[in-house]
């Protein structure tokens, strides 16, 4: 009983000796915007960062990615509707596909903001909740391509509603209406006391 104690002892420190740590690489991508409510017209600056960055020895120069959003709130992004930040660069954006490449000039680990897309809301929208994703974010460490885990966010599309000049039209309406009847009424009375 004692040589099989020690063993199976001696068989836990061999394996526990034997196994190496696999350490999973990877990073997040998170996106903010400069408003969470918008309305028909309105322009919305979504920023994109990268955060618990796990690559390699260097960190990351290097990011593919998918855009999705709302065709029927958002007008088509263009490569001109997108801006890189920071030492990120040399963008490539296929609108067709919405399918973003981008480079970083030295490699980093540190979490820091990496892009800007100017969405442009449709003239006519309805009234409800839109989510906007960086989804399928890649990148690599030189040997194998290294998944990040997606961003998301989540704004309101708000009924247009009326402006301050809407408001003065309608002020200027009521007023010249009730200008123009009370001349007539004016002009009435005159008659009768002549």
């Amino acid at each position: 009983m004692k040589k099989i104690g020690v063993g199976l002892i001696t068989f836990f420190i061999l394996l526990g000796m034997s196994l190496t740590v696999v350490r999973a690489e990877g990073f997040s991508v998170d996106l903010s915007a400069d408003k969470s409510k918008i309305q028909a017209g309105d322009t919305v600056v979504l920023t994109a960062s990268l955060h618990d960055i796990d690559i390699g020895t260097d960190g990351m120069d290097l990011l593919l990615a998918n855009l999705s959003y709302d065709t029927n709130v958002f007008e088509t992004i263009t490569q001109e509707d997108i801006q890189t930040v920071g030492q990120w660069g040399g963008l490539l954006y296929n609108a067709n596909k919405n399918k973003l490449i981008l480079e970083r000039q030295t490699p980093s680990k540190n979490n820091e903001d990496f892009l800007q897309i100017k969405m442009h809301v449709k003239k006519e929208v309805q009234e409800k909740q839109t989510t906007i994703h960086l989804v399928e974010p890649q990148s690599t460490n030189g040997n194998s391509d290294i998944s990040g885990t997606e961003g998301s966010i989540t704004l309101k599309v708000q009924k247009t509603g009326m402006n301050v000049w809407g408001v003065v039209g309608i002020v200027l309406v009521i007023l010249l209406a009730g200008a123009g009847i009370g001349y007539g009424i004016y002009r009435k009375k005159r008659k009768e006391v002549a």
